[in-house]
């Protein structure tokens, strides 16, 4: 007997690359014969976006043929047992806000998410995490994420100037926690984090990357620090910290918790960490329930050679 069920592809676009995605599948699925550069000038983009868009139609179960460089629906055709879905923000953000709403042991959401696949997870999920205002300033991200286009970030109040300014960024991906986004700034020519809670707005731009080859993942610790230093910190808790270090930093889980001999603080656990400042922070806001073992040690750094 055969399947009756249709696999099912999904691509989270924003409203002007839904368009144009569209107007390219009912170009390729005419007689017309066209060059990629002549389809940007009719869709008004540019190669590198026509060729993007070429490849979602591909593995969205669209097969191209590239025939003198013309590209062209094979048979004018798509594949039988698949369908693309293309999706909005504002329909992403819905979808998300319904799952969300079932509870964490709700087998269709566990479903759901499992079927969704890592990229959409990854780009959905920060709108679990944010007021009105960060929802419209993630649906702004993401956008600029998937259509490789330069961000400007209005009104974002540094912690690390103690200034508020508009920046020129190209988001790269969002951080673990999934409340900070890792971003090459165009201004201050390098990779840096931006926390969402600390933007205004987000304006997507029409000019695309420019400065790729510079863009990296930024390695992040159980703190969600970022940084190319790894120190070694061992701490000494009860069980109060212990349970709310596991609770708040989940990454701190994959670390092997040993007996410390000490019967007010038994627990004993050694950390890896990017930066000082997340582990002294939790250190401090508990310090009649947990100690740093020694000092905080530089275990090894690394040269990153693009920056």
């Amino acid at each position: 007997m055969q399947n009756s069920l249709t696999n099912y592809k999904i691509s989270i676009t924003n409203n002007s690359y839904d368009a144009r995605l569209g107007r390219l599948m009912d170009i390729l699925e005419s007689d017309e014969q066209h060059s990629v550069d002549e389809l940007g000038e009719m869709l008004g983009c540019g190669r590198r976006t026509i060729y993007r868009m070429l490849k979602v139609l591909q593995q969205g179960g669209r097969p191209i043929d590239y025939n003198k460089s013309h590209p062209r629906l094979k048979d004018g055709k798509r594949d039988e047992d698949t369908c693309s879905i293309f999706l909005s923000s504002e329909e992403v953000q819905l979808l998300m806000q319904t799952i969300h709403c079932l509870s964490m042991d709700n087998p269709f959401r566990q479903s759901l998410s499992s079927k969704f696949g890592a990229t959409l997870r990854n780009t959905l999920m920060p709108y679990f995490t944010c007021n009105s205002n960060g929802m419209r300033c993630v649906a702004g991200i993401n956008r600029a994420l998937l259509c490789h286009r330069q961000l400007v970030i209005k009104g974002y109040a540094s912690s690390n100037s103690g200034t508020i300014s508009d920046r020129l960024v190209e988001p790269v991906r969002w951080s673990t926690n999934c409340r900070q986004l890792q971003a090459y700034d165009v201004g201050k020519g390098g990779m840096r984090v931006f926390a969402v809670s600390r933007m205004q707005e987000t304006i997507v731009s029409d000019q695309e990357w420019q400065h790729e080859a510079q863009h990296r993942k930024l390695e992040e610790d159980c703190f969600w620090m970022t940084g190319d230093k790894i120190y070694n910190v061992t701490l000494l808790m009860d069980l109060r910290a212990l349970n709310l270090l596991h609770e708040e930093y989940p990454l701190s889980e994959q670390y092997k918790v040993r007996n410390s001999g000490d019967k007010t603080r038994p627990y004993k656990v050694t950390l890896e960490v990017r930066s000082p400042l997340g582990v002294e922070r939790f250190v401090r806001g508990l310090s009649e329930h947990i100690a740093v073992e020694g000092t905080i040690t530089l275990k090894k750094e690394h040269k990153i050679a693009n920056q």
